[in-house]
């Protein structure tokens, strides 16, 4: 099905839904008896549908339009393949985002919402249709590929999509910036770098950064567990106490390309900087065989 094709239908089941409306003259307003659109009656509400007067496919389309961050339906005619490709996702996902961030609203769509105070506040509106989607989809949409993992449906494997040079403006990041990174309070997370220090035979910032790779990234994504994992770490092994860094307050310069990676981390997982970075050395370690 193409993106038109499924906003045609997205408007004959919002209509279909509309069409069901019966008045409960006991109380004084109209029941509904949706098949597509269980919260028809917020999105009646929200768009001031009167419910008194007919109701057209044209009308239905024009909501459809704007539950899919349109401005009409001659908009989404009008679009980009890209714009159309990231107004269908906000609406096949708008259900099951509400739901996982367990909030009610009377907006008919949260995801959307969220998406457009994410965009001002990154000055993401100047980026291309085709770079809105590919963010839109990595800080947004990723906790659905997660839930679909623990519910054991199998996700075709794919390769990071990412064309980080793309994104670099989003940050303001230009060259190599230096940053502080304090581990001075994660007795454990220095145990995780003196031991990756030991298996690679390099200093604390070498081991640190050669942990920050696109694949790693895809799968602290994907897997949504990097955090027990280091929180865990050390756990499982004989030994009685951590292995501590000389200097657990290192200074360290990253590239362009990973520093948008630990943003991109710290974005989706609501994380410091630092703790991103112990993300990235969880999953190097489990490549170099340790159990985590």
């Amino acid at each position: 099905m193409t993106n038109l094709e499924f906003f045609r239908q997205q408007a004959k089941n919002l209509l279909k839904d509309f069409d069901t409306r019966v008045f409960n003259e006991d109380e004084g307003f109209y029941d509904y008896h949706p098949r597509f659109f269980n919260d028809i009656d917020r999105i009646v509400y929200f768009y001031k549908v009167e419910e008194r007067d007919s109701f057209s496919l044209m009308n239905a389309q024009h909501v459809i339009s704007k539950m899919a961050g349109f401005s009409s339906w001659k908009d989404i005619l009008n679009s980009s393949e890209a714009k159309q490709s990231f107004g269908r996702l906000v609406l096949e996902n708008r259900d099951f985002y509400e739901s996982e961030i367990g909030l009610f609203t009377n907006s008919p769509n949260l995801l959307l919402d969220d998406w457009n105070i994410y965009e001002k506040k990154n000055n993401l509106s100047n980026l291309h249709d085709e770079e809105k989607l590919e963010i839109f989809k990595i800080v947004f949409l990723s906790i659905k590929e997660t839930v679909k993992k623990s519910k054991k449906v199998k996700i075709p494997k794919s390769k990071p999509t990412i064309d980080i040079k793309h994104f670099l403006d989003v940050y303001n990041i230009v060259g190599r910036t230096a940053f502080t990174i304090d581990f001075s309070k994660n007795e454990h997370v220095q145990d995780m770098l003196v031991t990756l220090m030991r298996e690679k035979n390099c200093s604390p910032s070498q081991a640190l950064l050669s942990t920050i790779t696109q694949g790693r990234f895809k799968r602290i994504c994907d897997t949504k567990w990097a955090s027990i994992a280091v929180d865990l770490w050390g756990h499982g092994e004989a030994k009685q106490e951590f292995e501590l860094l000389k200097r657990p307050i290192l200074k360290v310069t990253f590239p362009e390309e990973k520093e948008l990676l630990v943003r991109f981390v710290m974005d989706i997982e609501k994380v410091s900087f630092d703790e991103a970075i112990s993300y990235f050395m969880i999953f190097a370690l489990e490549d170099l065989g340790y159990h985590i």
